[in-house]
């Protein structure tokens, strides 16, 4: 444009003005989606000709005022701070490029803006979710206002049946007909792919011909789309959805939306597991403390029991004893005192938790506690027939 100008061609100013025009009616159109070749141009292409046409408009009344001041001869170096200036007005705009974008999406894109604002609010709040059931729910809530999809299924592994159950449904008839083992071919080619996955395209696939099969079920309820929730190589469940109410095919953006939605899900999904992990930890714990509780009360009671019989008997109430009833009876008093301590010692859980357990030191003579031991596998002995003898030598 330049160079015509300094040429002195005086129909410069309505081409530039035919160019502004132009430039205007294309970036009209593409905001009606009345261009049908430009309906997939992104919201930046559509903000990168904004600041195309602020430069031309820039350009066309730098012109202007060099034609009205008749300035007609003039140097090439008038080029370079033109061109400057509109190098300016570009690293201005560059920054407000986002705002801009929002701006275009909610002035001329409202659907899209709305669905990018649902699938940010979805990441936000689904970090709160401790409950599966509330996320499965609020994933088919939100798929279903975004898609229009009135349809739609998540199946979890269930490790008492060994297969993925459905988990929530909306819209399914029959849920119980649909359930896949770990061994399907489906639930391998799902691991496997780590990607959405069409039934339109698995019906005309004659590789897929097992797969096929084992979606027909699902097909016939509606399901025409699945999405898996993989984590480290492992598939913890998959989404299945309905074809959209309105009749409208997904498109590229409509399943990046959704993917993202997935990946946001699975990362909940598996904190779920996490947290509900976490819980069953605490209730065997629970479990354990009852169980020692009860236990230790049990033992502690014949115990108490089989001490008082001992201390009777060592007392000579119920009559004269040998020396060798007498020693029998003191390992017996001996013992059931020993195991009466850690019984309750295992009573005071607060020991047990800190892993503490308090150690009750004392001066005591080999002899005797060797002469104790020698004793106490004395009758087991004799019965394989071998005889224990302690053989020590004076303090």
């Amino acid at each position: 444009m330049i160079y015509f100008w300094l040429k002195g061609d005086a129909s410069f100013p309505w081409a530039a003005g035919g160019v502004f025009a132009a430039s205007a009616f294309c970036a009209f159109g593409v905001f009606r989606k009345e261009l049908p070749i430009m309906e997939n141009f992104e919201t930046s292409a559509i903000v990168n000709m904004l600041s195309g046409l602020v430069v031309a408009v820039f350009y066309y009344f730098v012109i202007l005022i060099m034609e009205a001041t008749v300035i007609r001869e003039i140097d090439y170096m008038v080029v370079i701070p033109v061109v400057a200036a509109s190098m300016v007005i570009t690293i201005i705009l560059n920054p407000l490029k986002s705002r801009v974008e929002g701006m275009v999406q909610y002035m001329f894109f409202p659907e899209l803006g709305k669905k990018k604002e649902v699938s940010f609010n979805f990441s936000k709040e689904i970090v709160n979710i401790m409950d599966r059931k509330d996320l499965f729910n609020y994933m088919i809530n939100t798929t279903g206002f975004l898609f229009f999809i009135k349809k739609a299924a998540v199946f979890v592994y269930d490790e008492g049946f060994g297969k993925y159950l459905p988990e929530t449904t909306v819209g399914i008839k029959n849920p119980e007909k649909l359930q896949f083992s770990r061994q399907n071919s489906f639930v391998r080619y799902m691991e496997k792919r780590k990607h959405y996955v069409f039934w339109d395209k698995i019906k005309d696939d004659y590789r897929l011909i097992r797969i096929k099969e084992e979606l027909e079920a699902a097909a016939e309820e509606g399901i025409t789309l699945w999405f898996p929730l993989i984590s480290r190589n492992t598939l913890l469940a998959f989404f299945g959805i309905g074809q959209k109410a309105t009749g409208e095919y997904f498109n590229a953006k409509d399943l990046e939306l959704l993917s993202n939605l997935i990946s946001g899900a699975t990362i909940s999904f598996e904190n779920i597991q996490l947290y509900e992990l976490t819980q069953r930890l605490k209730e065997l714990d629970e479990m354990k403390k009852d169980f020692v509780s009860n236990v230790t009360h049990e033992l502690k009671s014949p115990l108490t029991a089989i001490q008082s019989c001992a201390d009777f008997l060592l007392k000579k109430r119920a009559g004269d004893l040998t020396r060798t009833q007498m020693d029998y009876l003191v390992i017996v008093q001996n013992n059931t005192a020993r195991l009466t301590r850690f019984i309750s010692a295992l009573l005071d859980m607060a020991k047990i938790e800190s892993a503490k357990l308090d150690l009750y030191l004392e001066e005591t003579r080999l002899p005797d506690l060797a002469g104790e031991i020698c004793m106490l596998f004395s009758p087991y002995a004799k019965e394989k027939g071998i005889e224990v003898h302690l053989i020590s030598k004076p303090d």
